[in-house]
């Protein structure tokens, strides 16, 4: 019998515990953690730049990883920053600065499918399927914000959440602590009936699943994501489920975590019950300058 190389994400998805991937020892790069392969990765997968994966192909760069989610954003934005760059979305401080913030969840999302759509390089070369599945390579951070009310199941999924945008540089927190009731969103309850959270997925319940539908925003682009990534899932590893949606339930007090997809060895989950000091991973679009 074939053994299920996902039994261990129906406890809560670990491939951002640093107990099971630890962080690089002192002096490693944050691309190849110690004693093992990258996070998130299988030991089959290069790390993004590695042997056979450009660092850059296509429109989205792949940053390289950071310890915290905080040091995550701010690296995206300094990158940004020194670009001018004009591409990656933004928004316009009261003093009229520019406020760069990662991507969106459903953004995260268009950015595979339109990269594992695209079939040929900038430079007009055709692309393997190792390049098409570059972003599908390492887990992709958001700025959707997840707040938790204490001591329930109801959550509130926010698409571009200003704690998050504007987390200081320094903070290694697990979670903010924000209070529930003040935060403006999408309300869900992981206690619905019929609904599966934290459990591997049909394609078809992914579909229909109203986390997921919230988080994309698009039933089209769901429709398309789900497609491809189940057939992958299919191909590579004969497996028909995947895509769950991972959440804290029942806190003890109220908070605000970041919501991210998963790779594709990890199945493509949604995870929103990770730890904001557990390593950042984010990507940036490609600064295009005028002619």
């Amino acid at each position: 019998m074939r053994s299920n190389p996902w039994r261990h994400v129906r406890a809560g998805d670990v491939s951002r515990n640093p107990y099971v991937n630890p962080p690089p020892a002192p002096g490693m790069p944050l691309g190849t953690p110690a004693g093992g392969t990258a996070r998130g990765a299988s030991p089959s997968t290069p790390p993004a730049g590695g042997p056979g994966i450009p660092a850059f192909s296509g429109s989205y760069i792949l940053m390289d990883r950071t310890s915290t989610y905080a040091l995550g954003v701010h690296a995206l934005q300094e990158a940004c920053q020194r670009e001018g760059n004009n591409s990656h979305p933004h928004s316009i401080a009261d003093d009229g600065s520019r406020i760069y913030r990662p991507l969106t969840f459903k953004e995260n999302i268009e950015a595979r499918v339109k990269e594992y759509n695209t079939d040929r390089n900038n430079d007009g070369s055709p692309r393997t399927e190792q390049e098409r599945l570059h972003l599908f390579t390492r887990w992709i951070d958001s700025c959707m914000g997840i707040a938790y009310e204490k001591k329930s199941t109801r959550f509130t999924l926010i698409p571009q959440c200003e704690q998050l945008i504007t987390i200081p540089e320094l903070c290694r927190d697990t979670f903010l602590s924000v209070p529930y009731r003040s935060v403006r969103g999408i309300e869900l309850d992981s206690g619905a009936r019929g609904v599966t959270y934290n459990d591997l997925l049909s394609r078809q319940k992914v579909i229909d699943h109203p986390a997921w539908k919230a988080a994309v925003g698009d039933d089209a682009l769901l429709r398309e994501y789900a497609g491809i990534v189940f057939s992958l899932l299919q191909t590579k590893y004969n497996h028909d489920t995947g895509m769950g949606f991972f959440v804290v339930q029942k806190p003890n007090e109220d908070q605000l975590r970041a919501l991210f997809v998963n790779d594709l060895d990890h199945i493509s989950n949604a995870d929103g019950n990770d730890n904001l000091s557990n390593y950042g991973s984010f990507l940036r679009v490609a600064h295009r300058r005028a002619p």
